[in-house]
């Protein structure tokens, strides 16, 4: 925030009226000649009055629209101020870069624009091509970002083979000191947090790679106008950061350059294969994606379901029947571990606990589902 001291207020109010003074008594310069062609010569005393008039005119103008002019310059300056801070560092860097082209453009019609003979005409035009030529060549150069981004990366990084796996992949596999394969961690399971508990068990060795566009996805769901996902996104990071200190050695955040062509999900596939490493994720549609390319994958919900409870067709037991199903007739009752139960005919027993008879058990990568029926059916 800008604030002026009375001093400076004081100074800058001064200068402003005097700038006022100036643009009357060059007003009345132009003025006067039509003055006197109009009504007649005067004498040199009345002409002199006639400037002073014209000086002391504007200057109490401008003195008087000095206030709201100092409200509402530091307005947009505290406005641009705060537009600063929000940008990245290449965002104000392609700014600064719009802001010298664009008065370099400025400077050479300013040129053209001196041959005007009328200096008071001279003067708008030149202000009025600078405000308009820097404001469109700033504007042009920010929604150009991410080519002039594209360009940027395009020098600095030397082309590399795509049968070559990236320098910083082979700096891992070179440096790596831990057993166990590498496994590179999609967001989905960094969400669910169950790798948290996992890791602890000693169930999963190795190194767990977190590519730094996985990094950003969280950041990008943690700031989102969305509440639901934008908790989910700041548990994705407070769960992140709990595995590098719990487990530092087997935790590594790796910078690897984002294609704007390639999803992110094909992104993960490519990184693994170069690591030859396996895919750590919880999204079904990746998991089927990874095998036709024939990359490992590690499924957290398979995990889940392996250890879970067999139940086979023709056992009994006893659930409380809490909703009711899709089907009609249909109730649904859950197990401890979350699994779900469609019970025949127990639509009218909600809130009821029931035994019932396991009919068959559908398992999928998604989850297990049972399907039973009430043992005594009513």
């Amino acid at each position: 925030m800008i604030l002026l001291s009375k001093v400076a207020r004081g100074i800058l109010k001064f200068l402003f009226s005097a700038i006022g003074g100036a643009i009357g008594f060059t007003v009345m310069k132009f003025v006067s000649v039509f003055i006197i062609e109009s009504l007649g010569p005067f004498s040199l005393g009345t002409i002199y009055a006639f400037y002073a008039i014209a000086t002391l005119l504007f200057a109490i103008i401008f003195y008087l629209l000095y206030g709201s002019l100092e409200r509402f310059v530091i307005k947009v300056v505290n406005s641009i101020d705060n537009d600063i801070k929000k940008l990245g560092a290449f965002d104000f860097m392609v700014g600064v870069v719009g802001l010298v082209v664009g008065l370099l453009i400025s400077a050479l019609i300013g040129v053209l624009v001196s041959k005007i003979e009328i200096p008071l005409v001279t003067t708008i035009v030149t202000i009025f091509v600078y405000v308009i030529v820097v404001a469109t060549s700033m504007s042009i150069f920010i929604r150009r970002k991410e080519e002039f981004r594209r360009i940027f990366d395009s020098l600095r990084n030397k082309p590399q083979s795509t049968n070559e796996p990236d320098t910083r992949v082979k700096r891992v596999i070179k440096n790596r000191d831990i057993s166990g394969s590498l496994k590179v961690v999609d967001t989905s399971v960094i969400i669910d947090g169950r790798i948290l508990d996992v890791m602890g068990t000693g169930f999963i060795e190795g190194e767990l790679i977190i590519p730094s566009f996985v990094l950003s996805e969280l950041q990008y769901i943690a700031d989102s106008e969305d509440a639901e996902r934008r908790n989910r996104g700041r548990r994705g990071l407070d769960i992140l950061n709990e595995l590098q200190v719990k487990y530092p050695k087997n935790i590594e955040v790796m910078e690897y350059e984002k294609s704007e062509k390639i999803p992110v999900d094909l992104m993960l596939l490519q990184m693994a294969n170069e690591l030859g490493g396996v895919v750590l994720t919880n999204d079904y549609n990746l998991n089927k994606v990874a095998k036709v390319k024939g990359i490992k994958v590690l499924n957290i919900n398979d995990l889940a379901n392996s250890v879970k409870p067999v139940v086979l067709p023709g056992e009994n037991m006893t659930v409380k029947i809490t909703g009711i199903g899709t089907e009609e007739g249909q109730g649904v009752a859950y197990l401890n571990d979350g699994t779900m139960i469609v019970v025949e005919k127990a639509s009218k027993l909600v809130g009821e606990v029931v035994e019932v008879s396991v009919q068959s058990v559908l398992q999928t990568s998604a989850g297990r589902l049972i399907f039973a029926k009430v043992k005594n059916d009513r």
